[in-house]
């Protein structure tokens, strides 16, 4: 099993933390620390920061108070600005989830307004033996532990026609119906029976449901990441849009397990009718008739 790739950004004076998490972490995911292989030769800055959010699974950013800064006529410890920034950059590239902050404890430091209310990680900087790979163990630990519940991002195709899978940062909250679930449910068969996935119309016709209810569901899906439309060709030449699951689709598919298995029940399938049964008293009914 591949291990998950983390980036660890720091100040220069932050830079024996992120050694000492790069220290904790290396037995379990891949460190890659700012200073080394991220930033290319005449390359630009931001440019390189871009690209590698694009490639981790997991960033950490080391908050050490390595600026005085004057808010309303006080001064306030800070971090450096180019981390805040860069915590800023990842979160929108792999999600809020997936971005650490570790920051010493008992250390008063000014906190932007945005990233109030977000929990940290927090480390003894002042230990007596000045051991601060131990410092940072609990640190560590805690982001073992999510790293360990969230995984790697899977990039992966699904199949040649279909590219990457889109990866959503920070997917909205919207609740599934049970119409989407459905859907949901048809386009995980898809995945694993066809090559491109499914046209529409067949979706259309195996749910029939309401053209508005199956857009709403289509467009819902799509917004969360669950699953992805491309274009894919018939028998005859004509283009269609194909709707296949994505790996996080999957995963929707599989925590509603049980909702989904009652909505495969046949008598909850949309087009089948029981057959009605015979009142009763009319049992022997043949008998009594004189001709």
């Amino acid at each position: 099993m591949t291990k998950p790739a983390l980036f660890i950004a720091s100040s220069v004076e932050g830079l024996h933390v992120a050694d000492a998490i790069n220290e904790n972490l290396d037995h379990d995911v891949h460190c890659t620390v700012w200073r080394t292989g991220t930033f290319k030769l005449s390359s630009q800055t931001i440019d390189d920061l871009v690209k590698k959010s694009s490639t981790v699974d997991f960033a950490v950013f080391v908050f050490t108070p390595d600026d005085l800064t004057t808010i309303r006529e006080k001064q306030h410890a800070t971090a450096r600005d180019n981390v805040i920034f860069e915590l800023g950059l990842f979160i929108g590239a792999i999600g809020k989830e997936r971005c650490y902050v570790v920051k010493p404890r008992d250390v008063e430091m000014h906190l932007p307004s945005d990233l109030l209310g977000m929990n940290t990680a927090d480390y003894v900087a002042d230990r007596p033996d000045g051991d601060i790979s131990s410092a940072l163990n609990v640190a560590c630990k805690q982001i073992k532990d999510r790293i360990k519940e969230k995984g790697a991002i899977d990039r992966s195709p699904f199949s040649k026609q279909i590219g990457p899978a889109r990866h959503v940062a920070n997917p909205p909250d919207y609740k599934l119906q049970d119409n989407d679930l459905r859907f949901l449910a048809v386009c995980v068969r898809s995945t694993i029976s066809d090559v491109v996935g499914i046209p529409f119309h067949q979706i259309a016709n195996q749910m029939q449901s309401p053209d508005p209810v199956l857009a709403m569901s289509a467009i819902k899906l799509s917004k969360l990441g669950y699953i992805e439309k491309t274009n894919a060709l018939d028998d005859q030449g004509w283009e269609y849009f194909a709707f296949s699951a994505t790996e996080d689709g999957t995963d929707a598919f599989l925590k509603h397990e049980d909702r989904i298995i009652e909505l495969s029940a046949p008598a909850l399938r949309p087009g089948k009718r029981k057959m009605p049964t015979q009142p009763t008293g009319f049992d022997d009914m043949d008998d009594d008739i004189p001709f």
